[in-house]
């Protein structure tokens, strides 16, 4: 009898962390593709030194749940400027509800330093879950310029 209690204990711990690991896959399934993002490349095209153009993208959570957003830098130019405008929150975390959508806006103004180069500003926009800081999905964002 002590032979089959244990064996039961055994079949019970298998069976309970094998939901455990069916209910982390599909919470990780469901995770993905939480921000829509549009476009994910703003072409700014050549622009001439000493003036300025801009251009923006709309991220929208597409989960159930409230997420908080954070856009960061992962490549720098000194001729982008960012955050200027309200809308999508840089740096720190910020609520976005269900469907709910903010605009990231981004300008450039090329210097006579970079003339000819293509610059490439890069972010990366995160989705965390506010209760436990999980990351949810994260999304590349691209800004591309020419000083002409």
């Amino acid at each position: 009898m002590e032979e089959v209690r244990c064996v039961m204990k055994k079949l019970g711990a298998g069976l309970m962390l094998a939901a455990a690991l069916m209910a982390a896959s599909s919470t990780a399934a469901l995770a993905s593709n939480v921000l829509k993002v549009k476009p994910r490349t703003v072409n700014l095209g050549p622009t001439p030194v000493g003036t300025v153009t801009g251009g923006s993208v709309t991220l929208t959570n597409t989960s159930s749940t409230t997420i908080n957003l954070t856009i960061t830098t992962t490549k720098d130019w000194d001729d982008f400027s960012f955050g200027f405008l309200p809308g999508c929150p840089t740096f720190e975390p910020a609520p976005l509800a269900p469907g709910e959508s903010c605009v990231f806006a981004v300008r450039f103004f090329p210097s006579e330093l970079f003339l000819g180069l293509r610059q490439d500003e890069r972010f990366l926009a995160t989705a965390t879950d506010p209760l436990t800081g999980e990351v949810l999905d994260s999304e590349k964002l691209l800004f591309v310029g020419r000083a002409s």
